[in-house]
């Protein structure tokens, strides 16, 4: 079977039976509301259940309730969502299937795993972040990180950047019998050279 994406009805998408993740639902709702619904999420046909996007799908339903915020300038509903009378029908990729529940289950700690696993280049990400801030100081507010961390980050990565790279001496000075004292011992026969 293809992978394809179908919009479904968010009432009809049933979650896994159990989903170990939490989630930062304000954060993700913040970055639904932001940039739209993009992570869709996908379901396993064996179950008819989610596999991934649990908390993408709880934070959907969460803005639908709270309804538009006449403060924010942004689609209603959030973008690839598609509104059917009172119905909210979202993108969500179907066609995967796993062979048993119990690869499913690998499947569902796992991809969250590795995700969590991941570190950050911080010098870039510092970057990125002095370009967002440039550009629309609002939209860090949508990043999910801590405004401590950011500020830090910045700052450090900053101050780092500006100096230039410490490149190799002008001169080596020639070396001199005498001048290196490192004795050193064969750990299997004891001999000293």
């Amino acid at each position: 079977m293809q992978p394809r994406l179908e919009l479904m009805s968010l009432g009809k998408i049933r979650a896994a039976i159990r989903n170990p993740k939490t989630h930062d639902l304000p954060g993700i709702a913040a970055s639904i509301r932001r940039f739209g619904f993009k992570d869709f999420p996908t379901l396993n046909e064996a179950t008819g259940r989610l596999v991934e996007g649990h908390g993408r799908l709880i934070a959907l339903k969460a803005i639908k309730k709270e309804g538009p915020k006449p403060d924010m300038d942004l689609a209603w509903p959030p973008e690839n969502v598609v509104e059917k009378g009172r119905m909210w029908l979202c993108p969500v990729v179907r066609g995967q299937s796993w062979k048993d529940d119990v690869e499913a289950a690998a499947y569902l700690a796992g991809h969250n795993q590795l995700t969590m696993a991941s570190g950050w280049d911080n010098k870039i990400l510092a970057e990125l972040f002095r370009e967002i801030g440039a550009v629309d100081d609002a939209l860090m507010s949508s990043l999910g990180f801590d405004d401590d961390f950011i500020d830090t980050l910045v700052a450090t990565e900053g101050e780092r950047g500006m100096a230039p790279p410490p490149g190799p001496p002008k001169e080596f000075p020639e070396a001199k019998p005498g001048d290196m004292n490192t004795p050193h011992e064969c750990p299997k026969c004891g001999f000293e050279f």
